[in-house]
């Protein structure tokens, strides 16, 4: 045993060293978000972003450029806030496969003739762009690259490059984070890869804007949006329909959401990644369970007299949430590993379930009586309330 277990070690340290790994720092740039090059800390996303989640504008080259040729175009770029190195397409068996590893080694991630997109950002502090930088080794992947504009896109060449000023409000000033775009989530698969890095110096100023803009201004905005929330509870607490119709949705968005919870928490956690079935499994009974917790409130406020306002603000709440927990997503490390499991798809069969005990024990699970819950509705004809609204209905005398 003692000689398998040396074996194993001899083999993984010889993998090591011949492989080619992924650098947490190269000729000045560090990983986005001062992560460390292992694939369950990284996210792999093509949107590299600053502290407000916007991108800056950039350069894009594309052919059998290096990691560390990327790096050094970085290097020598006036203004680089940041470059972007990675593929279209990764071999997806040794992503899974290495997924585990405390290292991230390029060479089983990629085939050997591949060709890769470098990306150099460069922009000034308002987010205004900066010319491309030609150089011998930028013009050896070809002089032609492409600027990375939001509203469209525009071919320019290095001998002659037309500047144009970006709009400030829509382009970032630097690279702090990685993501992917909310469509990803609705997808099954993540078919490219790629590595944000920032210069090492900046890291510092990233930190401080993530934390203005996600804790000190997103607290001052969820805080007028309760507000908001409150009144819309208190004006339509008496319209029965539209709480009808917001329990539902609530109920979509929570297992939507479940399902994507349910599986990150699977990942986070070191559960088997191969063993797909079991883990979906699993996950499924958490976003059922889940489910019911964070429904049962609702049905529990809407059936006593008075409460439907806080039903409805508790209601809406749920339904904003996914505004939140999918941006948040979007940022989450080791992202490839949640569409493996089929989260959005694990939602929705929770959505279903949900539907079900609500056709089952439409009392109980049904929710948004139009009569009070202590009545005898046997007692009651259709002429004593108003369908559209929630009336304070007592019993006739016989």
């Amino acid at each position: 045993m003692m000689k398998l277990a040396w074996a194993a070690v001899l083999f993984a340290l010889g993998r090591q060293a011949s492989a080619e790994m992924l650098p947490k720092s190269i000729r000045g740039f560090m990983l986005s978000g001062n992560k460390q090059p292992t694939l369950k800390r990284l996210n792999g996303g093509p949107l590299c972003t600053d502290g407000t989640g916007a991108s800056p504008n950039g350069y894009r080259m594309q052919g059998k450029i290096s990691l560390n040729d990327c790096a050094s175009m970085a290097q020598q770029q006036e203004g680089c806030v940041g470059f972007r190195w990675g593929a279209t397409s990764y071999n997806q068996e040794g992503y899974l496969r290495d997924v585990s590893e405390d290292f991230i080694d390029l060479a089983q991630l990629f085939e050997p003739d591949q060709e890769f997109e470098c990306e150099v950002y460069a922009a000034t502090e308002d987010g205004k762009s900066i010319n491309f930088t030609t150089t011998e080794l930028s013009q050896k992947f070809g002089y032609g690259a492409r600027r990375l504009k939001i509203l469209k896109k525009k071919i320019l060449i290095h001998q002659n490059v037309k500047k144009e000023d970006s709009d400030a409000t829509k382009h970032g000033n630097g690279v702090c984070r990685q993501r992917y775009s909310l469509l990803k989530l609705f997808q099954t698969e993540v078919t490219d890869l790629w590595f944000c890095f920032l210069p090492e110096e900046k890291w510092e100023s990233c930190d401080k804007d993530l934390f203005n803009f996600y804790i000190v201004e997103g607290s001052a905005f969820a805080a007028g949006l309760l507000f908001f929330f409150a009144i819309i509870s208190h004006v339509m607490s008496e319209q029965r329909q539209f709480s009808w119709a917001l329990l539902w949705i609530a109920r979509l968005t929570v297992n939507l959401q479940l399902g994507i919870y349910s599986v990150w928490f699977l990942v986070k956690h070191g559960y088997n990644f191969n063993d797909i079935t079991s883990t979906n499994m699993l996950a499924l009974v958490m976003t059922v369970v889940g489910s019911t917790v964070l429904i049962s409130p609702a049905l529990l406020l809407e059936s006593m007299r008075g409460c439907h306002g806080f039903a409805l603000f508790y209601l809406l709440i749920l339904c904003f949430s996914p505004s939140v927990t999918f941006e948040a997503m979007s940022y989450f490390s080791g992202f490839p590993l949640l569409l493996a499991h089929y989260p959005m798809v694990l939602g929705l069969v929770g959505f279903l379930i949900e539907a079900l005990k609500a056709v089952i024990a439409p009392l109980r699970c049904g929710g948004c009586r139009v009569v009070p819950a202590d009545l005898d509705m046997s007692e009651l004809r259709k002429q004593d309330y108003t369908p559209m609204f929630y009336t304070e209905v007592t019993a006739r005398e016989p």
